[in-house]
């Protein structure tokens, strides 16, 4: 699949619409993306929360457990830290909501080359982590979008601190 073209009806119809292309080299555009990120993914974590069962729970604190270990290996952070939130978005169940975060993603991956980790904001991320497993794993809606929104929340200061220094 042309990764710059989602299929919005079947086959049949053929229609294709092109994925905007987001200017990430600008601190408002950054902000706009970091924005829209939150927002998804707080409603992620809120639906998880909602419908979690066994063996997503399973999944969540496996990638949660691979997250702490991956602390100080910067690029495996990166990538269970990926993880972490894709498993999110799968327990929806709905592959539409696959798709977002893998175009949510990419279009992060265009900043994160930027950002300098450390085993500091490592262990915050892994904190935020945490947190939202755990609403998930009570099954509270609420906490899990608040835990979302207070990780993103965190995880945009330190972005922006360093966006402003390069």
């Amino acid at each position: 699949m042309n990764r710059r073209h989602v299929t919005m009806l079947p086959a049949a119809c053929s229609s294709a619409a092109p994925l905007p292309d987001i200017p990430i080299g600008d601190g408002a555009s950054r902000k706009r993306l970091f924005d829209a990120r939150r927002l998804i993914e707080a409603a992620m974590a809120r639906q998880a929360a909602r419908s979690i069962d066994d063996a997503h729970l399973a999944k969540l604190k496996d990638a949660l457990e691979a997250n702490r270990q991956a602390i100080g290996d910067h690029r495996l952070f990166m990538q269970t830290d990926i993880e972490f939130h894709r498993i999110l978005f799968q327990i929806s169940g709905n592959p539409v909501f696959g798709s977002v975060h893998a175009v949510v993603v990419s279009w992060l991956m265009k900043c994160w080359g930027e950002i300098d980790r450390d085993e500091v904001t490592e262990r915050l991320a892994f904190q935020g982590h945490a947190k939202v497993s755990d609403a998930v794993a009570q099954g509270d809606p609420d906490a899990a979008e608040r835990a979302m929104n207070q990780h993103l929340s965190a995880s945009w200061s330190i972005w922006a601190g360093q966006f402003r220094q390069h």
